[in-house]
């Protein structure tokens, strides 16, 4: 509810003049409504961070009599680690709104100075979705994946402690809130160019141990299943956001603060929401009792997948050329300006995946019909109770 109440809050203030913008020259009003943008933003945060918490602990203290910590469910161990990473990730964020608090309430410039003169709420906490801490929305992927994968193979997963250490790795690497360029730019210092590049690592070795996996295992023929493009489609994604972010770091290409910015951000966007709709079309049937459609999701993921691809991919390139991280900014270069254009039509093709996605969601409960107990012919754990499963 406090998830529901802040947005609520949030989307009335901005539409009543508040907002991220800047806060110098504001009038009465609009400092009111800012105020109130200000208050529902640290509720979705708050509510967010009790929420991981209540994830938490249930992988920690709810786990199956008899299994230690380094058995868990790669999606489980994804989750705890994501988890631990939002928990010292946000207050950091909460700590911003409330210095923007203060400043807005006392007098702007309280805590404003070098290098950063201007006073602007998107400018404090815009690091929230910059690299490292935007690839924490990513790390559960690798666990959807990583659950899925062996499923889809019929065999055991490759070395499920290394990819346990590997997700470890992503979740460590994502950590942010220590490089806020409002007031003081590290992103010049070797540890962020260090930790920029080191991220493309242990998604692309998790990507690998996937691979092995389909291999090893009876990996399917002719179609795959809806699911299956969800899982490693989402790691691609994910592998391009963390190859964008490592170009994005090298000093010579001078990448930062142009439209490469945005091109990891969309890219780790859509791998989030990729591999969410991936773990809901394989563990609905468990959850729910639904089945839902293999061709629609099929269709929906391979979009989101192309999609997300498109519209990341041609905002790193229009970086090259220096386009300005500006909403439709205009390019000084044609390619730059070819690039916006394929940039706006992947996005359309992302809002055509996620449309047809729920679309297909929406027919599997409105008509009548149950999933059997296991319709993947699993071999995990989820897999040996009934459909869905008994309370408590």
């Amino acid at each position: 509810w406090g998830y529901v109440l802040g947005s609520l809050i949030t989307v009335i203030s901005v539409l009543s003049g508040g907002g991220w913008g800047a806060l110098d020259g504001v009038s009465g009003d609009e400092a009111d409504a800012i105020r109130l943008t200000l208050l529902g933003t640290g509720m979705v945060m708050v509510s967010i961070i009790l929420g991981t918490i209540c994830v938490v602990t249930t992988v920690v203290s709810l786990r199956t009599s008899g299994m230690g910590l380094t058995k868990v469910p790669l999606f489980a161990w994804s989750m705890l680690v994501a988890g631990s990473v939002w928990v010292l990730t946000l207050p950091v964020a909460i700590a911003n709104i409330a210095i923007l608090y203060i400043d807005l309430s006392g007098g702007a410039g309280l805590f404003v100075g070098a290098p950063n003169p201007s006073f602007d709420v998107y400018a404090q906490l815009a690091w929230i979705l910059d690299q490292p801490a935007v690839y924490a929305a990513a790390v559960p992927v690798l666990g959807v994946a990583g659950s899925i994968i062996p499923v889809v193979a019929k065999g055991r997963q490759v070395s499920h402690e290394a990819m346990m250490i590997l997700i470890g790795l992503a979740g460590l690497l994502a950590i942010g809130g220590w490089s806020q360029p409002f007031f003081g730019d590290e992103r010049d210092t070797l540890v962020y160019i260090a930790f920029g590049v080191a991220a493309l690592v242990p998604v692309l070795a998790s990507l690998g141990g996937n691979g092995a996996t389909l291999i090893a295992g009876e990996a399917p023929v002719g179609i795959p299943p809806a699911h299956m493009i969800g899982a490693l489609g989402s790691m691609l994604l994910f592998l391009a956001a963390t190859a964008a972010g490592a170009l994005r770091v090298i000093d010579p290409l001078d990448l930062i603060g142009t439209t490469a910015d945005t091109g990891v951000l969309n890219l780790v966007a859509v791998a989030a929401i990729l591999g969410a709709l991936g773990g809901w079309w394989f563990w609905a049937p468990k959850t729910d009792g639904r089945l839902f459609s293999g061709i629609q999701g099929l269709g929906a993921m391979t979009f989101l997948l192309l999609g997300g691809l498109l519209l990341g991919a041609t905002d790193v390139i229009a970086g090259f050329v220096d386009t300005p991280d500006v909403l439709l900014a205009s390019a000084d270069d044609s390619l730059g300006d070819a690039m916006i254009v394929l940039s706006i039509i992947g996005s359309i093709v992302v809002l055509l995946g996620v449309l047809g996605a729920l679309g297909a969601i929406s027919l599997a409960y409105v008509k009548p019909g149950e999933a059997d107990d296991d319709p993947w012919g699993g071999h995990t754990l989820e897999w040996a109770t009934a459909t869905p499963p008994p309370v408590g």
